[in-house]
């Protein structure tokens, strides 16, 4: 992800819902970094916890945030 914009966030959060073959929910994955700059791009690494990987069958990306 890159910060396109012409400012620095002091705080950024990413947020990704997880749902199973049958589209229930279940569960949430994310990363958040505490500064991303003007132009600085972030490799974020969503992260899970508690479910088995074989049972995502998709994702949505839910939020995006900063401040």
């Amino acid at each position: 992800m890159q910060n396109i914009s012409n400012y620095d966030y002091e705080y950024v959060t990413i947020e990704y819902t997880l749902y199973d073959i049958e589209g229930n929910i279940i569960g949430v994955a994310e990363d958040y970094i505490d500064e991303l700059d003007e132009k600085e791009k972030w490799r974020f690494s969503a992260e899970y916890y508690g479910i088995n990987a074989k049972e995502i069958s998709y994702y949505e990306m839910t939020l995006l945030e900063g401040y």
